[in-house]
C-alpha cells in the first residue's frame, strides 16, 4: 500500500502537434521563431481536442535548458473555443514542451507533447535545441512528463544537431544518448561506428571522467569486456570516491547475500558517501529484509543504529509494515506519529523541484502526509483505540481529497464499528458512488445498509442505478481516449521457442500486455489477467499476448528460463513472448509497465492502458474495451 515525438524540421515555425480531427494544429504561438528570453503567446483551439467544452484550461510549459526542466503554469483566457496565454522563456531555454490540462483531463498531443524550438538571430535552432529534443524523444522526458519514446526520431534529431553544429558531435554529454538511439535502431551499422569512436577516445592522453565512463560502459555494451575492465580501473584510480565508484559500491551491496556483511558494507558506504541519495533506499532494503523475515526488532535496531535522520517516508514504510504484520503496534504508532510530524514540516521546509508545478508538488506532499496519517490511525485501530483513530482518518481523507479508496474504506468501517451509523452510511454511500466496482466497498455498504434499514430491500435497485451511472461515465471516458494508430508489426519467440507475429492474428482483437518479473504492479495484475484469459479462452476472435520485456540480466537463456519458471510456478496459462532486444516495447513507445494495448481486427491500436488499479477495475475496463471494438 505505502506507498510513485517529435517531428521537427529545421524550418519549423509553429508548435509541433498531432493534427486534430479537422487536420489543423490546435496549438499555435507568436512569435513564429521565438528566441531565448522572449515572451511567447500561445493560442489553443480546444474544439476538436480532449479538452473541448472545458470550463478552464491550464498550460504547463516545461522550459528545458541543459539540465532538468523548469515548469511554468499558466491559466489560459477563454475567447469562444480558443484559449490564450503568455509566458516568458529564459536566456538559457533551448526547447519548450507544453501540456494542456483541465481538471483530470489533459491534452499531451498523443503522448508527444507540444514542442517548440528556440531560434537564434541567424534563423537556425539555437545550439543544443535539437539535441535536447532528441533526448526528450529517447527518454520520453522522464517524470513528470512521461511522453512516448521514439529512438528513431531521437537519432534523426541528433544528426540534425550535428549537421548544424559539427562540434556537438564531440560533446561527451551527447554521446551516450546518441549512441543509445543509434544502437537501438540500427545495431549492425552502429557497432563499427561506436567502436571507432571509442578507440579514438581511448587514444586521448588526458581523459575526462565523462570520457572514461563512456569507455567503461560502451566497451562493455558492445562486448569488449577486457577493454572495459582496463578503463574501469583507471576511472576508479582517478576518482576513488566519485560517482562511478559510488555506483560500484551500491552494486556490491545489492549482490551480497549475507545480511551481516551487507550491513558492514552499508556502514562503510555511509562513511564514504554521506550525502548519497542511495543511502535511504539501501536502508529501506535492509528494513524490508528484516520485516520479511519476521524480525521487527532487528528492523528497529537497524533504524536506530544506522539512520541518523530518517525521512517521513522511511518511518512510515517501517510503521506500516509493522501494522500489517501486527507486531510491536505501540512502537508502530509512535513511528507513524513521528512520520506525520515530519510530513507536516515538509510543507514549509522542502523546496519544490523546478520540474513540478505548485499544485503537483502540493499533491505529492499531501499524499505523503495522508499515508502517514492513515498508518497512525490504523495502528491505533489495531490497538483498540477506535475513537482516537477517527480524526486521523478524517484528516487523511481530507488531505488526499478522497483519492485513496483504501483509507476511505477503513474510515467508513471504523465509523460503523463505533456506532456512528448515520455518518457511516452517508460516507459509504458517497464511497460506493465513487468506486462501485470495488467489492470491499459494496460489501461494507451492504452491511451498513442492512443495519440502517433492517433489510436489503431496495439495495439491488440502488446498486443498479449506481452501476448504470458508472458505466456511462466509463464509456464516455473510454470514447474520449479511443485511439486510431497503426500497431507496429513484430515477430518474437515464445517460451516454447516458436516464432509468433502480430500478423498471425489479423482479424482478431489482440490484447498486448508488456510486463517484467521484477515489476510489482505487473505481477499483482496477473490473477485478474488470468481471469480475463479464462473468460475469453473459447472465443477465437480474442487473443492475449504477454510480452516479457525490460528483464534484468545479460544472459537471455537464463532470463528466459527464469520467466518460464515464474509462469509455470504460478500456473498461468499465458502465451508469453520474449522481447529480448527490447525492440517491441520501444516500437510501442512504452514508458512504464504494465502497459496494455488493445488492437482491433484491422491492426489498429484503439486503447492503451497503463498501470494497475485493482482487479475489478482492470477486468471491467478490459471487458468494456473489447465490447466497444466488437460494436
Amino acid at each position: 500500500m505505502k506507498k510513485v515525438i517529435i517531428a521537427l524540421s529545421l524550418l519549423l515555425l509553429v508548435w509541433y502537434s498531432g493534427c486534430s480531427k479537422k487536420g489543423v494544429d490546435p496549438l499555435t504561438h507568436h512569435p513564429g521563431n521565438p528566441q531565448p528570453g522572449q515572451e511567447i503567446t500561445i493560442t489553443y483551439d480546444a474544439s476538436e481536442t480532449a479538452l473541448a467544452g472545458a470550463d478552464s484550461i491550464t498550460l504547463l510549459a516545461y522550459l528545458y535548458a541543459e539540465n532538468a526542466p523548469q515548469v511554468t503554469e499558466i491559466g489560459l483566457t477563454n475567447s469562444g473555443s480558443k484559449w490564450t496565454g503568455t509566458f516568458k522563456t529564459e536566456d538559457s531555454t533551448l526547447v519548450v514542451v507544453a501540456i494542456l490540462k483541465s481538471g483530470e483531463k489533459k491534452d499531451d498531443n498523443a503522448e508527444k507533447g507540444y514542442l517548440t524550438t528556440l531560434y537564434g538571430a541567424d534563423g537556425n535552432p539555437v545550439k543544443g535545441s535539437l539535441s535536447r529534443q532528441a533526448i526528450i524523444a529517447y527518454t520520453g522526458g522522464n517524470y513528470p512528463l512521461r511522453l512516448s519514446r521514439d529512438p528513431g526520431k531521437a537519432k534523426t534529431l541528433f544528426e540534425k544537431e550535428f549537421e548544424l553544429y559539427p562540434e556537438q558531435k564531440q560533446n561527451t554529454a551527447l554521446m551516450d544518448p546518441y549512441w543509445s538511439a543509434f544502437y537501438r535502431t540500427q545495431k549492425d551499422s552502429a557497432l563499427p561506428a561506436i567502436k571507432a569512436e571509442l578507440d579514438r577516445i581511448a587514444q586521448i592522453t588526458e581523459k575526462t571522467t565523462e570520457q572514461l565512463v563512456l569507455l567503461v560502459n560502451w566497451y562493455d555494451r558492445i562486448g569488449e569486456g577486457q577493454l572495459s575492465d582496463i578503463w574501469r580501473q583507471e576511472l576508479i584510480n582517478k576518482e576513488p570516491l566519485g560517482k562511478y565508484a559510488e555506483y560500484l559500491r551500491q552494486r556490491e551491496i545489492m549482490r551480497e547475500a549475507s545480511m551481516e556483511k551487507k550491513e558492514n558494507l552499508v556502514a562503510a558506504f555511509a562513511q564514504d558517501f554521506p550525502n548519497s541519495e542511495a543511502l535511504e533506499p539501501l536502508h529501506a532494503n535492509f528494513i524490508r529484509a528484516y520485516l520479511g523475515a519476521g524480525q521487527g526488532g532487528k528492523a528497529l535496531d537497524y533504524l536506530d543504529k544506522n539512520v541518523k535522520k530518517p525521512s517521513s517516508v522511511l518511518l512510515n514504510y517501517l510503521a506500516w509494515n509493522m501494522v500489517e504484520k501486527g507486531i510491536q503496534l505501540e512502537k508502530a504508532a509512535e513511528l507513524a506519529a513521528k512520520a506525520v510530524e515530519l510530513s507536516r514540516s515538509t510543507f514549509t521546509t522542502e523546496e519544490k523541484p523546478g520540474s513540478f508545478t505548485a499544485s503537483e508538488w502540493k499533491e505529492n506532499l499531501e499524499r505523503q502526509l495522508g499515508n502517514a496519517l492513515d498508518t497512525h490511525a490504523t495502528a491505533l485501530l489495531k490497538l483498540g483505540k477506535k475513537q482516537a483513530s477517527l480524526p486521523l482518518f478524517e484528516e487523511a481523507i481530507d488531505v488526499t481529497h478522497q483519492k485513496d479508496i483504501d483509507i476511505w474504506v477503513r474510515y467508513c468501517r471504523t465509523l460503523y464499528e463505533t456506532g456512528m451509523i448515520a455518518k457511516a452510511y452517508s460516507e459509504t454511500e458517497a464511497l460506493v458512488k465513487a468506486q462501485p466496482t470495488r467489492k470491499p466497498v459494496r460489501e461494507l455498504f451492504r452491511e451498513i445498509y442492512v443495519e440502517k434499514h433492517g433489510s436489503d430491500k431496495g439495495l439491488a435497485e440502488f446498486f443498479a442505478q449506481v452501476d448504470k451511472i458508472d458505466h456511462e461515465r466509463k464509456m464516455e471516458r473510454l470514447n474520449s481516449e479511443m485511439l486510431n494508430l497503426p500497431a507496429p508489426a513484430f515477430t518474437l519467440t515464445d517460451l516454447a521457442g516458436n516464432p509468433v507475429s502480430l500478423k498471425d492474428f489479423k482479424g482478431k482483437t489482440v490484447i498486448l500486455d508488456f510486463w517484467a518479473t521484477w515489476c510489482g504492479p505487473c505481477v499483482r495484475s496477473f490473477p485478474a489477467m488470468q481471469q480475463a484469459v479464462n473468460k475469453y479462452q473459447a472465443d477465437n476472435t480474442i487473443k492475449f499476448l504477454f510480452i516479457n520485456t525490460w528483464e534484468r540480466g545479460e544472459d537471455n537463456l537464463k532470463i528466459t528460463a527464469n520467466v518460464k519458471d515464474f509462469i509455470q510456478s504460478q500456473q498461468y496459462t499465458f502465451h508469453v513472448l520474449r522481447d529480448e532486444e527490447n525492440a517491441v516495447v520501444s516500437a510501442y513507445n512504452v514508458s512504464g509497465i504494465p502497459t496494455k494495448f488493445i488492437i482491433d481486427a484491422d491492426g489498429k491500436i484503439r486503447f492503451k492502458n497503463v498501470g494497475y488499479n485493482g482487479d475489478d477495475e482492470l477486468l471491467e475496463e478490459l471487458e468494456l474495451m473489447i465490447a466497444m471494438l466488437r460494436n
